[in-house]
């Protein structure tokens, strides 16, 4: 749930995301080790936030999960099936679902694509 909260929180400005990034262990360890202080107004929204979340705790985080749980779960696709649900991203009138499910459906789309080309299946 912290892997799903954290791409929220950090790429799609979802508050309670936010909210429950800042009270867990993955906050603590935020504010730790990455000496990042979310109690800050508006510090989700620095681009700092932004590219070290990107860059060095996101990745992180997958390759932990992939380790851990197997490469299944850092697909968002899985994600969006165990821990949402679709259908209500869909109907989100904020849009921050609709950019979910995009995002899901063009990794998909990507994965296929390097699957094929290192298949020698690709068109």
């Amino acid at each position: 749930r912290a892997y799903c909260d954290l791409h929220r929180a950090a790429l799609y400005g979802d508050k309670s995301a936010r909210a429950r990034v800042e009270c867990s262990r993955l906050g603590a360890v935020l504010a730790t080790h990455f000496r990042l202080d979310l109690g800050v107004s508006n510090a989700w929204d620095s681009s700092s936030t932004r590219r070290l979340v990107t860059s060095a705790v996101l990745p992180g985080m997958a390759t932990f999960v992939h380790a851990t749980h197997g490469h299944r779960w850092t697909r968002l696709r899985n994600l969006i099936e165990a821990f949402d649900d679709a259908d209500a991203l869909a109907k989100d009138p904020a849009g921050f679902g609709a950019h979910v499910l995009e995002d899901a459906r063009t990794q998909e789309e990507d994965e296929a694509g390097a699957s094929a080309f290192a298949d020698g299946t690709a068109k």
